[in-house]
């Protein structure tokens, strides 16, 4: 039978260990709440270090009960609050009521991703979740994207209401903590289309371009044309299907409406902004009304206009809506956690390839990857002779990365050329900054490996008794080691 059911034997046992044990496991208990750590996994936490231990859940509850009076004995939670901020040297600033005291706005930033978010201050993504206190306040998050695709908290910001006297308190605020941590001006600015934040947007960083979320257009605008051109009931929806699915008309006008967002010539834009009036009235007033007015920060041509790192595409800045929101759930700091440990430093073999050996530990990996996607498409077209397009270099100036046209002359160049850390714009760059431009000269590479067995034999010089290599048997050797090495 466990003693622990009994009130009796779990008192006696207590006054026995209570000398030894009571300031560790207290510490323990005050230490995990601190952090949000639900009661159920406190209690596992310290029976995997005691499985004797007659602690039991309620014990813990009424720990933490014990530890919130004694904080709370003579200040108030919000009070309460501020001295822990302070004790952190948390940055943080408020305003409360005039009548009332009763808090009306509070934005904080942790210093340690304040300092992180000083080296990758390019991208800002502002996103406002619900239900995140009792309450009910608004919470603004402000994030920003690395180099490494990852996310880092910026600041949050409990705000009474949406309208634009509240965004206005949070941007004012948040153009404070760039001041006070010394970070440079965000290049590009993502958010939903909220009137209320989009017009202080304009007054606090009046410099920086913004760009509006293409997930949230698509399901507005989805939804509109399903009320006007129908939609169809699915018959018994699987779990997590959708309940409907679009006519044959929404989806005509839907393609329509997606191809015209995406073209890149003023001509086409036109031609298929006309196509989409024709096709149906009601929605092009609908269209006209609530997203041609945003014309510059939705469609690709105008877009195309200044470095946006790729963050218009839906997928990146919804992903990082849904980490920004699992985060929020949970005051155990994971995804700062997560944001620091993948500061590789440690490169994948596919990225070892002589091709990077200038740009690994310099440049993200996540950059790299992508060049690395463009480079088999460079090498293809070069195989297979196949043209590639003009350049137009729209995508060298929107992202920052070598384009296929740059990387199929490297490729053609049999070793003249090389990828170099230059090629890549400084957001993608791992330590930012001029005092660290010299990393990618001063470093030291593998030798040359040997030929790799099963390799045909270079042919021999026929002028001196050394073998001598041209640049394209050089350059296919070094590949196949490689290859080699990681095949086996």
């Amino acid at each position: 039978m466990d003693a622990r059911v009994h009130a009796a034997h779990r008192s006696r046992a207590a006054q026995d260990i209570i000398a030894t044990s009571e300031r560790s496991v207290h510490s323990i208990i005050e230490a995990q709440s601190a952090a949000g750590v639900p009661v159920a996994n406190i209690y596992a936490t310290m029976l995997n270090q005691d499985p004797n231990t007659l602690i039991v859940p309620k014990d813990i509850a009424n720990a933490k009960d014990s530890a919130r009076r004694r904080v709370l004995t003579s200040a108030t939670p919000i009070e309460a609050l501020f001295n822990q901020l302070n004790q952190d040297k948390i940055f943080y600033r408020y305003t409360t009521h005039l009548e009332t005291q009763r808090l009306k706005y509070l934005l904080w930033a942790h210093p340690a991703t304040a300092s992180l978010y000083k080296v990758n201050s390019d991208i800002l993504v502002m996103d406002c979740t619900y239900k995140s206190n009792k309450f009910d306040l608004p919470l603004l998050n402000v994030i920003s994207l690395t180099g490494m695709d990852t996310v880092i908290p910026v600041c949050q910001a409990w705000i009474p209401g949406e309208k634009k006297q509240d965004y206005t308190w949070a941007l004012n605020m948040l153009r404070l903590l760039i001041l006070e941590y010394d970070v440079p001006e965000p290049r590009i600015i993502s958010h939903d289309r909220d009137q209320a934040l989009m017009n202080p947007l304009a007054l606090v960083f009046s410099d920086v371009p913004t760009i509006l979320c293409r997930w949230h257009m698509n399901k507005n605008v989805l939804s509109k044309v399903r009320e006007v051109l129908g939609k169809v009931a699915v018959e018994n929806p699987a779990p997590g299907q959708s309940k409907y699915s679009n006519s044959l008309a929404t989806d005509k006008f839907m393609a329509l409406f997606y191809r015209t967002i995406d073209l890149e010539t003023e001509e086409d834009f036109r031609a298929n902004k006309a196509a989409l009036a024709e096709s149906n009235a009601q929605l092009a007033a609908y269209l006209s009304e609530h997203w041609w007015k945003y014309e510059d920060k939705i469609v690709k041509v105008r877009t195309n206009r200044f470095m946006h790192f790729g963050v218009r595409d839906t997928s990146t800045v919804e992903g990082t809506h849904a980490q920004c929101k699992r985060w929020i759930k949970s005051t155990r700091g994971d995804l700062m956690r997560e944001c620091l440990s993948r500061n590789e430093t440690i490169v994948p073999y596919q990225l070892q390839f002589n091709e990077f050996a200038a740009c690994v530990k310099v440049i993200t990996n996540w950059a790299l990857y992508k060049t690395d996607e463009r480079w088999n498409q460079a090498r293809k077209s070069i195989v297979q002779s196949e043209a590639l397009p003009d350049c137009s270099g729209i995508f060298r100036a929107t992202h920052g990365m070598p384009c296929v046209h740059e990387l199929k002359a490297i490729i053609e160049s049999e070793g003249r050329l090389h990828l170099m850390p230059s090629h890549f714009d400084k957001h993608w760059w791992i330590q930012q900054g001029p005092e660290h431009e010299h990393i990618a000269a001063a470093r030291i590479h593998d030798p040359l490996p040997a030929r790799a067995k099963g390799c045909r034999k270079p042919r021999e010089s026929h002028t001196s008794g050394t073998t001598e290599l041209t640049a394209q048997q050089e350059r296919w050797s070094i590949s196949n080691v490689w290859r080699l090495m990681i095949l086996t």
